[in-house]
């Protein structure tokens, strides 16, 4: 139920956000309509993926990555959680 939701709202924001030139609201709709599900599928399946940020250059990183791929420094292992 959830899924058609957001892709209600995915949709109504195209058609909203759709600006008045050659794309008009109804080509904003259809847009939102093609488009709102490719977003859905990539939301639900980057669910549970944690990334991690350099504290070099603060740039996103692979949970097991050990060295950044942008700045080339070395990434200290993530810390445990206290028990």
């Amino acid at each position: 139920m959830i899924w058609v939701i957001m892709l209600g709202f995915a949709i109504w924001g195209a058609a909203v956000l759709a600006p008045a030139g050659p794309i008009n609201a109804v080509g904003g709709f259809i847009a939102g309509a093609i488009v709102g599900p490719f977003g859905v599928w990539w939301a639900y399946h980057e669910r549970g993926r944690v990334m991690r940020v350099c504290p070099a250059c603060r740039s996103w990183t692979s949970p097991s990555a050990t060295v950044c791929r942008h700045c080339g420094r070395d990434i200290p292992p993530p810390s445990s959680p206290a028990a």
